[in-house]
């Protein structure tokens, strides 16, 4: 059935009668005569051609049907409710759902405890988090499937806006085992390339970005003994002596069997920014949060 058939306050007459299984409530709640309540329900019954009450002489009883409508509509009319109040103005605090993307990592250690810190401001707001990678949170805010993402190092649609926000730093990890090893030997392009490495993909465009900014070193021969493309993944090899990565220090603070090899030219960043698209409308809420992360992150 097409619902442009239906009265849609029929269905409003309809769910108030049945919550009081009463005509002559749901004519007082709703500001209606007993009879115009009545008539709304007869409506309804003939367009669905089925019976919503049982009528046991002024009692109301629902029948199977009329339990099943009621348990689709109830939850649609009072969301529909809410939204309209919220229009108004009627309701001043925040309510709602915001969509956030962030790489797993950076949100897992950065951001989610920054919105569980805000939560408690906003019982009415409801998150909905999508971890991804560059190109994938990309492509979801301009599909506007999600309202603001965190990325890092990536060439966005000239739609979105960005902002750096969080400066995270790389560093070249080691099990303390490996290292206990190595550290005698002089640290050379001799020595990096005699190593065996863990990286996140084909082309290790990290590992050689980190060699690049580290040391100078360009067109590095690695041996690459395992590609895995995701950081505890790569946590696990580095630590298990498999090959030597670049991890994020949030990340490998948290474990003291790792250890790092210094950057000759100074600490190797990756740039975290902001982004959302910049032609839709940033709805007040969004905005809020928006300015508190980027408060409790800097």
């Amino acid at each position: 059935m097409n619902i442009r058939s239906l009265n849609l306050n029929s269905l409003v007459v309809f769910s108030s009668v049945y919550r009081h299984m009463s005509m002559t409530k749901a004519a007082l709640e709703l500001g209606m005569t007993q009879p115009g309540t009545t008539q709304h329900i007869r409506g309804l019954e003939s367009t669905l051609e089925v019976t919503l009450f049982d009528r046991l002489g002024k009692k109301l009883i629902a029948t199977q049907d009329g339990e099943e409508l009621f348990e689709s509509i109830s939850a649609s009319l009072e969301s529909l409710e809410e939204s309209l109040t919220r229009m108004q103005d009627k309701d001043p605090s925040f309510h709602g759902v915001v969509r956030i993307g962030m790489p797993i990592e950076f949100g897992n250690n950065v951001v989610l405890p920054c919105l569980a810190g805000l939560k408690k401001d906003l019982p009415k707001v409801s998150f909905h988090i999508t971890f991804g990678l560059p190109h994938e949170l990309n492509g979801l805010i301009m599909e506007g499937k999600i309202d603001f993402a965190f990325i890092d190092q990536y060439q966005l649609n000239p739609a979105i806006y960005s902002e750096v926000i969080f400066d995270e730093e790389w560093v070249l990890a080691c099990s303390e085992e490996l290292y206990q090893d190595l550290r005698p030997k002089r640290k050379d392009r001799d020595f990096f390339e005699s190593l065996s490495y863990v990286d996140y993909q084909p082309g290790e465009t990290i590992l050689r970005n980190w060699f690049l900014r580290a040391f100078d070193f360009k067109k590095m021969k690695l041996k690459i003994a395992a590609h895995c493309f995701d950081v505890q993944g790569l946590r696990v090899l580095v630590s298990h002596s498999m090959g030597i990565g670049v991890l994020p220090k949030h990340v490998y603070e948290n474990y003291p069997n790792l250890k790092h090899f210094p950057a000759k030219l100074g600490e190797v960043h990756n740039p975290i920014s902001l982004a959302y698209l910049e032609q839709r409308g940033r709805s007040p809420l969004n905005a809020y949060l928006i300015e508190k992360l980027k408060e409790a992150i800097a």
